[in-house]
Order: C-alpha cells, then structure tokens, then sequence
C-alpha cells in the first residue's frame, strides 16, 4: 500500500472555516496536519507548528488579507519557506479573496507559483491539490536520476540565493530586519514563559534592547542577546542563548549549563536563523529550541 502524503494547511485564524472544509476534502488522499485538530491541552503551541513544518511532504498555504496582514502566519510561512530551500519540501498555494497584485506585494517568490483558487470551492482546490501532490511525487522520482547540467543549474540557483541573503545582511535595512525579528521572538518568548507560571515554577523576567534574562527560583537562568557588530553589516551577528546557573553571590564567570547559537540569514527576503550550515530555523523554531532547553535543564535540577 502506498504511504499517504503528509500536508500541512497554514492558514489565519480569520479563514479557519474555510480551512476546515479542505482537510475535509484532503483527508480523502492525504494526511492532513492542522493545529486545531492536531493541538492538545499543555502542548507547546511552537512546539506543535514546528513539528508540523518538519514532519509535513507538503505545506498547503490558504493566503488571504487576513493571511498576508497577521504576523504570526507571516512568520509560519518564512519557517516553510526555509524548510522548503533546505529539504525540498513543496509549498501550495491557494488564492482567496485577494489578486496577483496583492500576492506581488507580499511576496513575489510566492506569487510566481501556480496557485489554486478558493473561488472554485474546497472540492475544486482539493482535486488541484492532488493532482500537483501527484506530480510533484513523480518528479521526486525523476530527480533521483539528476543530470550533472541539472545538479550545476541547482548549485547556481543556490550560490545566487546564498550572495542575496549575504548582500541583505550587509545593508542597514538588512540589519535592521534581523533586530526587529529578533524583538518578536522576544515577545513571543516573553508571552510563552509567563503563559507557564506555577506555584512550582516562576520566572522573574527582565527585558532590555537586544536582549531577555529569566531567573527560576532554583537558580537556573536564561539569557536570551542578539547584537549585530555593525550598524550595517549583520554577517558576524550572532543570536546567543545560555542557560546558566546563578551564582550567590554573583560571580564573573558563571557556569553555563546549556547553550545555542544561531546566525541571522534570509530565505524570499524574510529572516530565518541558522545553525551550523545546514539548519535554517523559523523564529518560531528558535523559541521552541529555547523553551526545550530550559526546560531540559530545569527538569534534570528538580529531579535530583
């Protein structure tokens, strides 16, 4: 028996019926991930979509106004888009109730790719979905047998992608973005962190430009920083996360118990973080890695 396909529908809150009607519909083909159905009582809201975004062969993209003009499925899709450069992953679109222009205007990477439209209803959208799912599974198979001309032309698309993204990060503008992205994984970090406060577990919370510090009552702490070294250049920056323990009294050298580091790139002018050469996280990758570790280490302290 063939294994059914692993979709993911990314839509905004506002179109949530209309996202029902097509899992309904893609159910029939297809495994269908959506946070709604797939999102239980004390699971990681970030920790979920992230899974989702790795697990899923294909992300069905439902772009509307409300899609295009809400932050947080405007982050998803930069995850998606990420995933798709580093693993091949196919993203779909669907057109509802807005043109090419307003596509252009949000992104034309995502604009020059064949869209479904809404319009035709849910039955229509699914059978089109299918048949590009369809398509797209046989062209994996011919790309087994890539040519050498077909393996240089990816390079060249790569190493083009890759002189863009470094160019960015070498502009004021560029910068800029990375630390106004940077800011949001801070606010969504901040909201998960007193989203959690127990009797058993708080955190006193200290927030600075460029930078959170979290203490628990256990002594274990978390640094969040991202400084670029340069007002115009964000080639070096780094995004620095440390669980360490506290001190008292304070020490300089504190013991640092766990640690990530990511580094600013761009995926369709959006920003991701990368670690090492191969890992291109979205932001909200970055602050499930975060909390994971945190947690990591302050469930290993209250064990002992």
């Amino acid at each position: 028996m063939a294994t059914r396909p692993k979709v993911l529908i990314s839509y905004a809150h506002a179109d949530k019926a209309f996202a029902r009607e097509l899992k309904a519909e893609l159910d029939q083909f297809c495994d269908v991930w959506i946070d709604e159905d797939d999102l239980k009582v004390g699971d990681s809201l970030f920790g979920q979509i992230s899974k989702g975004l790795s697990e899923a062969d294909y992300a069905v993209v439902i772009l509307t106004p409300s899609y295009i003009g809400s932050t947080w499925t405007t982050r998803e899709l930069a995850g998606l888009i990420a995933l798709e450069e580093t693993t091949k992953k196919l993203i779909l679109p669907v057109w509802k109730d807005i043109d090419r222009a307003g596509i252009v205007a949000f992104s034309p990477i995502i604009a020059d790719i064949l869209a479904a439209q809404a319009d035709l209803g849910a039955a229509a959208v699914a059978q089109s979905l299918r048949l590009a799912i369809e398509s797209a599974s046989r062209a994996v198979e011919l790309a087994k047998r890539t040519t050498s001309g077909e393996r240089l032309s990816a390079l060249g698309r790569h190493l083009k992608a890759k002189a863009e993204a470094e160019a960015r990060l070498r502009t004021p503008e560029g910068v800029e973005q990375t630390r106004v992205d940077f800011a949001l994984i801070l606010d969504h970090l901040e909201a998960e962190l007193k989203g959690s406060v127990s009797t058993e577990l708080q955190f006193q919370i200290r927030r600075q430009a460029g930078s959170l510090v979290a203490h628990t009552r256990d002594q274990v702490s978390l640094h969040v920083e991202y400084r670029p070294t340069f007002m115009n250049d964000a080639t070096r920056a780094e995004l620095r996360v440390r669980v360490f323990k506290r001190m008292d009294p304070p020490v300089e050298a504190v013991p640092i118990l766990r640690n990530l580091t990511y580094k600013p790139w761009f995926a369709a002018g959006m920003t991701v973080w990368k670690r090492g050469e191969k890992e291109v996280h979205s932001d909200e990758m970055v602050v499930d890695a975060i909390l994971a570790m945190l947690h990591d280490e302050v469930a290993t302290r209250s064990s002992r």
